[in-house]
């Protein structure tokens, strides 16, 4: 969600809407740092509040702990009588909801209808969030990528890179185990880890096939080092069990770059198989190992995904286009509360 925010500053919508922004997690490690920072950022809005300096709020949450936290600012917001805009991030907030006990249901749809607009990732979201709230004050606008300045130049498909946590959930796993399959028909290909979490999953799996000398951890990577990445890489591996619409795959498409990811989330409305990217079903580690040599065997396919990859970004998800779709929303919110009184 900071690299979203990040995106919005960065397009200018922060200085054409006088945007301030707070944030109340930090990367620090322990549970009272945390806690101290959450209450540091409430106390920053009240401050801003009692001082009449807010006349919208944009709020971003995930489901979890993030929805639980960010509540507590939405319903002051409310209480001071401003109007909120909630932002929905991730990909298993539904699954969320559902799994919630029917109080925290309660507490979960009665914090949604305090918003003026809900925005989410895509309009299968949309379609489905009925029974969290009324869609029709729902929004799908996709997070916003500002594009990357290089371009991919044609050249045989050698080295994949993959960029999140490492978990069980982003298919780690099976990734490392297609690419052990790729790798015996195609020696020479490389695999680029981008992320933190637990390294033990990589090891076993590059040990058990002697990946060594293939397999590189970049650590967690950003900026300067996230633009090297993707210039070293040839395309973008996401086989993750849930998404909603991660970023990572905008920016490769910014630039050019084919992608392989997961049916899941928000992405089919995005990635058109053989079109524009390559879709595989999370879990199935042979369709991820024939889409990976697809790409590694079929030069032309690998360079018309990637031009049609980045067409599809140029078309809807610059940071620039989708700044002014969120700055047009802030503009029907507040007038509907001007109508209102």
């Amino acid at each position: 969600m900071s690299s979203v925010s990040a995106a919005y500053r960065d397009a200018g919508l922060f200085e054409r809407c006088g945007v301030r922004y707070l944030s109340s997690v930090t990367a620090r490690s322990g549970a009272m740092v945390k806690l101290w920072v959450a209450i540091g950022a409430w106390l920053e809005l009240v401050g801003l509040l009692l001082s009449r300096q807010v006349d919208l709020a944009h709020i971003h949450v995930a489901s979890g702990a993030s929805f639980w936290r960010k509540a507590i600012y939405l319903w002051t917001l409310r209480m001071a009588g401003v109007q909120v805009v909630l932002h929905v991030h991730g990909g298993n907030f539904l699954e969320f909801f559902r799994t919630t006990s029917r109080l925290g249901q309660r507490y979960i749809r009665a914090s949604f209808a305090q918003c003026g607009r809900v925005i989410l990732l895509s309009r299968a979201w949309v379609d489905r969030i009925g029974v969290v709230v009324d869609p029709s004050r729902c929004r799908a606008i996709g997070n916003p990528v500002l594009a990357w300045p290089q371009q991919r130049t044609p050249r045989p498909i050698r080295t994949f890179l993959f960029l999140g946590r490492f978990e069980r959930d982003k298919g780690i796993n099976e990734l490392l185990e297609a690419f052990a399959k790729v790798r015996r028909q195609v020696p020479d290909v490389k695999l680029l880890l981008g992320g933190d979490g637990d390294t033990s999953l990589i090891e076993r799996a590059v040990a058990q096939h002697d990946m060594a000398q293939d397999v590189t951890r970049l650590g967690w990577v950003s900026g300067e080092t996230k633009r090297n990445a993707f210039a070293a890489a040839d395309a973008l591996v996401l086989p993750s069990y849930v998404e909603a619409l991660p970023v990572a795959m905008l920016e490769a498409m910014s630039c050019g770059l084919p992608v392989v990811v997961s049916n899941v989330g928000s992405i089919p409305e995005v990635i058109s198989d053989g079109v524009n990217g390559l879709l595989v079903a999370p879990r199935d580690i042979d369709a991820l190992a024939q889409a990976m040599l697809a790409l590694a065997l079929k030069p032309d396919l690998a360079l018309q995904l990637g031009i049609e990859g980045k067409a599809t970004f140029d078309g809807q998800f610059d940071a620039r286009l989708v700044a002014d779709q969120v700055a047009q929303l802030y503009f029907e919110v507040l007038t509907d509360r001007k109508r209102a009184h």
